[in-house]
């Protein structure tokens, strides 16, 4: 009886999960930089509801980016991946990702904790609902500006979601948000410290007039 009740348990769990949408942001959804300026961007998960669950369990992203505009700063390490799904050095999560794929950067983890102490009585700590809050960082990426006209703009896009699901497999449904790099135009705002120059100068134009 004890067993049925808590395989319901769970499925009950499951089908209240699938009904909780996530949203993945890129932030800062805009910063501005010139060419030679490093910018960095963090992969945002929220909306999953601290305590009351889904947790997540697995995600498997594509971040899109002008490779004519922007270039990864390392390469090698084309991103750097959050904790909130295990640690990865103790086997507790499995990073699959495929890397920089010339313009899309693919992030891919898998997570072996189990979603909560309820659902798995036996089962021993950490568990995700330990590790994760409402909102908490997937992934950060770091990127040179290199080429950016005055005036212009440069988006990163979640360019695919091929899936995200919560502690027990469920799949979540997602909506998006993207970031922009934007250089101001050259010289469109005054310096301050030409301000009070100006000022004097017109003073001094209306002095001469008023004295001639």
């Amino acid at each position: 009886m004890k067993g049925m009740l808590r395989v319901l348990s769970v499925l009950v769990l499951s089908l209240a999960s699938s009904t909780q949408a996530a949203l993945l942001t890129l932030e800062p959804t805009v910063q501005n930089a010139q060419p030679g300026n490093t910018v960095s961007i963090d992969l945002l998960v929220s909306g999953l509801g601290q305590g009351v669950g889904p947790n997540l369990g697995a995600f498997d992203v594509d971040i899109g980016y002008d490779p004519l505009a922007l270039s990864l700063q390392d390469p090698l390490i084309p991103y750097t991946l959050g904790g909130s799904l295990g640690d990865f050095s103790l086997g507790e999560a499995w990073d699959i990702s495929s890397g920089d794929l010339g313009g899309l950067i693919n992030v891919r983890v898998v997570s072996f904790l189990e979603n909560d102490a309820v659902s798995c009585v036996f089962c021993v700590a950490p568990f995700l609902e330990n590790l994760q809050s409402d909102s908490f960082v997937l992934a950060s990426f770091e990127l040179f500006v290199d080429v950016l006209a005055p005036g212009a703009s440069t988006a990163l896009t979640i360019e695919t979601v091929y899936g995200l699901s919560d502690g027990f497999g469920v799949p979540l449904p997602v909506s998006t948000e993207n970031a922009l790099v934007t250089r101001p135009r050259d010289g469109s705002v005054p310096m301050p410290e030409t301000l009070p120059l100006l000022v004097l100068g017109l003073l001094c134009m209306r002095f001469v007039r008023r004295y001639r």
